[in-house]
């Protein structure tokens, strides 16, 4: 285990990745401006919700330039964390079916606040939501 990262994290959704367990090469492996912390942090978050992961780091960076660096649900401009010093990261790997895995065809890049957002819903009710929410405001 690495000395600069933290043990474990706890999310909001009560599910905990004890950090103990991973080696140095849970961090090494990055590619294009995808580092390989947020990579293995997002695989180890699926696997510890129960989800498939075969979605590959390559094919990951190829889905966010063919998405021209822009969320898929708002058109926003999206970005990796590029320096140590702050932490702009608002690139977010997404499943469209949120009752599936980060599966081929079911995986987006969405802004970090969109998917919060999500959450667990499928792409479709959050679109509803968004769309009921906007009327009611008169946006």
């Amino acid at each position: 285990m690495r000395d600069d990262y933290k043990d474990s994290h706890v999310f909001p959704s009560g599910i905990t990745i004890d950090y103990e367990s991973f080696t140095d090469e849970d961090y090494i492996r990055e590619f294009g401006e995808i580092s390989g912390r947020y990579w293995g942090h997002v695989q180890n978050h699926a696997k510890a919700r129960g989800l498939e992961f075969s979605v590959s780091i390559e094919d990951a960076w190829l889905k966010f330039i063919n998405q021209d660096r822009k969320c898929a649900l708002s058109g926003v401009s999206i970005e990796f964390r590029l320096d140590k010093a702050t932490y702009r990261q608002t690139a977010s790997f997404d499943r469209i079916d949120s009752t599936l895995g980060y599966i081929s065809g079911n995986v987006q890049w969405v802004h970090k606040e969109i998917n919060l957002m999500k959450m667990n819903r499928d792409e479709h009710k959050f679109i509803e939501w968004c769309r009921l929410v906007c009327e009611h405001s008169k946006c």
